[in-house]
């Protein structure tokens, strides 16, 4: 998915494009990490890393199958739920990972000191993806309970991310229930957004995407279309009545266009990045109705892709926090930033970005 919006031009091929941030540049910035990770950190015996099989195939299951793991399905509040995602050959099947996630009495994954604790506390609200809900690790190694560790008790973070979302879907979610976040009445609030370039296809879904069945979720998901500069609900991808969309539903089944994997739009458009940026502002709009204050809220993008700086700045000007962490040699500090067969984030990348993120926000 993140190819779809770099397109040829990558990382590795053109790496003055990404502006990467050298080692030196990077411990001057957070000399805490030059230390590097804590001894107990360590998850080289959890994951599959030592295992090489030929042609793996990648599935994932849950003990409840009457749960799915999208943007669509979120459990009702105090429950847990056990997943697991599996990766096989044809003469065997290995675990991936198998963890568990307790939801709290507020619907957002528990962090380890217990969500909520007093009502008079300022809040970190982290919303987002399976990035912050921490899929594939286990309770209190999501990144908000190790920044609550990080940080002590002054703030209060609170786990609000889930699998598969985008900021539309926690738009739908606002719009559909204004009272989702009442529990922030009275409280000063700092809000933080792990960003990914996969979200760009949750919100826009190009002609790659909807032709794209693996991502099938994505083509159900709420979109939106700009009205007076406000994002208006437009039905779902596979629905919206807008001429574009219509235009581009009847374009994912063109044959030219699959054969030479051509993808429309080719680039971020300016219009794309105004209804990204506004997705972002109605979102905090909605939040701010519910809170004594939004002190800050930041997006924190962890993966490089050519139109970051040209977004970025889009949100900068309308009064976002926008740090690129896509651009820093985290790699240096620990070989093992990613699960194997999966690429969700593991403990040890949690630990770091919770410490990037008390250098730089707190």
């Amino acid at each position: 998915m993140v190819a779809n919006w770099k397109r040829s031009l990558t990382e590795k091929n053109h790496p003055e494009v990404f502006g990467k941030i050298s080692q030196e540049q990077f411990f001057r910035q957070y000399p805490n990490l030059e230390k590097g990770l804590p001894k107990d950190l360590d998850s080289s015996k959890k994951y599959l890393w030592d295992w090489r099989p030929q042609g793996p195939i990648i599935g994932k299951y849950h003990k409840d199958q009457t749960y799915f793991a999208n943007a669509y399905s979120r459990p009702h509040r105090q429950t847990e739920l056990l997943l697991v995602k599996y990766v096989k050959t044809e003469k065997e099947e290995k675990e991936i990972y198998n963890y568990q996630i307790r939801f709290d009495h507020l619907g957002g994954r528990a962090t380890h000191e217990g969500t909520m604790m007093d009502p008079s506390e300022p809040v970190v609200l982290a919303i987002g993806c399976s990035w912050t809900i921490g899929e594939g690790v286990d309770q209190g190694e999501d990144y908000p309970s190790q920044l609550q560790k990080a940080i002590g008790n002054q703030w209060q973070v609170y786990n609000f991310g889930f699998h598969s979302y985008g900021p539309n879907d926690l738009l739908r979610e606002l719009e559909e229930n204004p009272q989702r976040f009442d529990f922030l009445k009275g409280r000063k609030v700092k809000i933080i957004w792990i960003f990914l370039p996969t979200h760009l296809d949750r919100m826009l879904c190009s002609t790659r995407c909807l032709a794209n069945q693996d991502l099938e979720f994505i083509h159900h998901k709420p979109f939106y279309a700009l009205r007076d500069g406000v994002p208006e609900f437009n039905g779902k991808f596979l629905r919206a009545s807008s001429l574009e969309r219509q235009w581009m539903l009847g374009l994912k089944k063109s044959a030219l266009l699959s054969f030479f994997n051509i993808d429309y739009p080719l680039r971020l458009r300016d219009r794309d990045i105004q209804l990204v940026t506004a997705l972002f502002s109605q979102l905090k709009k909605r939040i701010s109705q519910q809170a004594l204050e939004v002190e800050d809220f930041s997006i924190i993008n962890t993966i490089p892709f050519i139109d970051s700086d040209k977004l970025g700045e889009s949100l900068k000007q309308s009064g976002f926090r926008y740090l690129d962490y896509g651009r820093y040699p985290l790699e240096i500090l620990s070989s093992r930033l990613k699960i194997p067969y999966d690429n969700h984030p593991t403990p040890e990348y949690y630990w770091i970005l919770a410490q990037m993120l008390k250098r730089d926000l707190f």
